[in-house]
């Protein structure tokens, strides 16, 4: 009896101490998402904050950015807001960062609070006064009026902010088909609207009482012709309206009586048109931020400064190379474009250094072109290594201190280094530098 007893407590103890150890171990649980993952945006709008929001394959994703690091909320998950309930929509931010979505699928309008809960729907599919047939494009003026282009009923409908229908635009006439090609309002400061319409490739601007003022874009003028206009957007602060146009691959911008100012083209290079269907969205500070479908998953959203210069883009050519961590937990994040972004322990952005370009012993700045790894010693300072595996072009191994600053570059990495390509490094306590050479299967 005793021993059966004697045995039942240390199977007791033993089974205890395995819940124990089992519960010690720690998980892992996203707390944090560096980058975006951009695959093919349908539409983009941007809040009061600068905070950028995308439609992405049934989903909308938000992320804000930090000159040219794009940080992805993953807490922000709009309730129920997907293919299966809405299919495809387009998206709008009011003046309190309220999320408005039409579904051109479901003909029905919803609303959605900064935080994703559903506030308002509204709207059924007809004919009828209140109602809608494949709805393409929605905005909202300083009054919280909810302005929706019904593009099935060749119409312009606006409602108060509880979904009562206020009033009715109906649209020029045209020999155009409006269900081929969408329609894209904007308002600006002054709550004047703006309507692209598309099958006469014009933009159409009314009052706040919905009387038509002028149009622009369909002039004789082959510099100032819109061709095959996707998207629209007003700048509030500035006073710009922003068209991105299918065919030529570029976005116009006028002034709001019509004259155009820029035209900007992108068709090669960094930062060139992918796809043909780009929407796009100003923010706050008045940059541009120019969402490019793409295809087949090879999407990207650019953002353009106020100087009208391509200054980033993530998506389809960002891609992230390697990472390493110091002694402190900070977070070295090298990506393609030979830039290094730095990282507290807690996962904020500090600093950003490095970027593509070739190396120069007199530059005061680090270069990284081809970057291919990074890594930290005991003393905090980090190496990044550059190897072209280009005839004439050397392969480096940069050491920099935890501000980017160059303390020493590495050029001698055996015979046939310009040739060879080198794919891996690490460096022991006493500063020895490994390097992995995928040519020679050599280290």
């Amino acid at each position: 009896m005793r021993t059966a007893l004697r045995l039942a407590v240390l199977l007791l103890l033993f089974l205890t101490e395995i819940t124990f150890a089992q519960s010690s171990i720690p998980g892992f649980v996203l707390n944090n998402r560096v980058g975006v993952k951009v695959d093919e945006p349908e539409d983009v709008a941007v809040d009061s904050q600068g905070n950028v929001y995308f439609v992405d394959r049934g989903k909308v994703k938000k992320f804000h950015y930090h000159e040219f690091l794009g940080i992805e909320d993953i807490t922000y998950v709009p309730h129920e807001l997907n293919r299966e309930n809405y299919g495809t929509y387009d998206i709008a931010l009011d003046q309190y960062d309220n999320l408005f979505v039409v579904s051109y699928t479901y003909s029905k309008v919803a609303k959605f609070s900064p935080e994703g809960k559903l506030m308002l729907e509204f709207g059924s599919i007809g004919d009828a006064s209140g109602k809608f047939m494949f709805p393409e494009s929605i905005a909202i003026n300083s009054k919280d009026e909810i302005y929706v282009a019904d593009s099935g009923n060749r119409r312009i409908q606006r409602f108060d902010k509880t979904g009562k229908l206020l009033q009715v635009i109906p649209l020029d006439q045209t020999t155009g088909n409006y269900l081929d090609a969408p329609l894209s309002i904007d308002f600006d400061r002054h709550d004047n609207l703006y309507l692209l319409h598309n099958p006469e490739n014009k933009v159409v601007k009314y009052s706040p009482a919905g009387i038509k003022l002028i149009e622009f874009g369909n002039e004789l003028s082959e510099t100032s012709k819109l061709d095959n206009p996707w998207k629209l957007a007003v700048d509030k602060v500035e006073g710009y309206v922003f068209v991105s146009d299918e065919t030529i691959k570029s976005f116009n911008i006028y002034t709001l009586d019509g004259d155009l100012e820029y035209s900007i083209k992108h068709v090669e290079g960094y930062l060139h048109r992918i796809g043909e269907k780009n929407s796009i969205a100003v923010t706050p500070l008045g940059d541009i931020i120019l969402a490019d479908k793409g295809d087949q998953g090879a999407g990207t959203i650019s953002i353009y400064d106020r100087g009208l210069t391509g200054s980033y883009q993530w998506g389809n050519n960002w891609q992230n190379v390697d990472l390493t961590i110091d002694g402190n937990n900070n977070v070295y994040l090298l990506d393609e474009t030979g830039t290094i972004s730095k990282f507290n322990q807690w996962g904020e952005f500090t600093m950003n250094f490095g970027q593509k370009g070739h190396y120069s012993i007199n530059s005061p700045n680090i270069y990284i072109e081809y970057p291919k790894s990074i890594t930290s010693d005991v003393f905090n300072n980090i190496y990044a290594l550059r190897s072209p595996g280009i005839s004439g072009d050397t392969a480096f191994v940069y050491k920099l201190d935890q501000n980017g600053n160059m303390l020493a570059a590495f050029t001698d990495l055996g015979p046939d280094s310009d040739i060879n390509n080198f794919t891996d490094l690490a460096v022991d306590a006493s500063g020895n530098i490994y390097v992995a050479d995928i040519t020679k299967n050599l280290t």
